[in-house]
């Protein structure tokens, strides 16, 4: 692969929890494309810890190959919904999201030579219900208001498109929007809006089984206590002084941070209705607490999501998606008061 320039036709950036995974596997299966994602997370990583760490005026040296060899004669298009946010469950870090989204966008332009970007969006009440079970799959132990309470920062800034486009508007010319619900409703017109806007063939593949599906309430509930007990006893070995040396209890911590979360996860994500109901009895639990899923947000994140994601696309882009989500978010607020 060492001397490849690839021609990348497209760049798709998410947003998060927009099915991404199953868009990016029909660009994988399809005939007519070849697909960088795998191949852009040495990017991804190497942008979030230059600006975690503030190395901003650093460049990305990173290369953005495909994930399979088979590239010639092929559209080559680029997906990673990392590229429109990031630090989720990195609390610390979530204030530089805007940086990030500036350094990434002027980085992205810097090694790819195209000026068309796929941006998916979705409805952001059901966003932030998807986005927050994700986090109990990479490990996060509160319920949903301790989520969005927490995790505001992410949220407000994740839910910032006008911020996300204005960024990559500096750095891309051809910019598509297209809402989630679009895909749901009619995939084919979907994907035919996409070969229009960048000027690429229709793709050919449909895949029958959902990619990624969101756990229900009561396997995200129990994942959510596998985590907690998860944290309990992080926090115990790394307050305890009886081990041999330091590098064994470092060892031994950094192994139980890389595996347990991934062991959990997959369990609930795999587990029989049956195997679940016998953790639920493990841990004495009866039922799911009835607020566990209930979230109620703040003014501030409520203003955002108004004039930066619902107001932005109502005066720029696609104003009957807009009066949708505005629908169901005043639907959501009104629950609330």
């Amino acid at each position: 692969m060492d001397g490849v320039v690839m021609n990348y036709k497209f760049i798709h950036i998410g947003m998060l929890k927009t099915a991404t995974t199953y868009m990016q596997n029909i660009w994988l299966k399809d005939p007519h494309y070849n697909l960088a994602c795998q191949g852009s997370m040495d990017f991804l990583l190497n942008a979030k810890q230059n600006v975690a760490k503030r190395k901003m005026k650093n460049s990305i040296k990173s290369e953005i190959l495909p994930d399979r060899q088979d590239y010639n004669n092929k559209v080559s298009v680029i997906s990673n919904e990392g590229f429109s946010t990031s630090y989720l469950n990195e609390i610390p870090f979530q204030e530089l999201i805007p940086d990030f989204i500036k350094y990434t966008s002027k980085n992205l332009n810097n090694i790819v030579k195209t000026d068309n970007l796929l941006i998916t969006i979705r409805e952001p009440v059901s966003w932030i219900k998807s986005v927050y079970i994700q986090a109990v799959k990479q490990g996060w132990s509160g319920s949903a208001q301790e989520f969005v309470n927490e995790q505001e920062t992410f949220l407000i800034h994740s839910l910032n498109l006008k911020m996300i486009i204005q960024n990559y508007q500096k750095n891309f010319g051809n910019i598509l929007i297209l809402p989630l619900e679009f895909l749901k409703e009619n995939e084919v017109l979907f994907w035919q809006v996409i070969a229009d806007a960048f000027n690429v063939p229709v793709v050919e593949t449909r895949i029958d089984k959902k990619f990624n599906t969101s756990l229900d309430i009561e396997r995200t509930y129990i994942l959510s206590q596998m985590n907690k007990m998860s944290k309990i006893l992080i926090t115990a070995l790394a307050n305890k002084h009886h081990f041999q040396s330091i590098k064994e209890k470092n060892n031994l911590i950094h192994t139980h941070l890389q595996n347990e979360k991934w062991i959990y996860r997959r369990f609930v994500e795999n587990a029989t209705d049956q195997e679940v109901s016998e953790m639920y009895e493990l841990f004495n639990i009866n039922k799911v607490e009835s607020a566990f899923f209930n979230f109620k947000i703040s003014d501030r994140l409520r203003q955002s999501i108004q004039s930066n994601y619902i107001d932005f696309l109502r005066d720029n882009t696609i104003p009957q998606i807009a009066e949708e989500y505005q629908k169901i978010f005043d639907d959501y607020l009104k629950s609330y008061e």
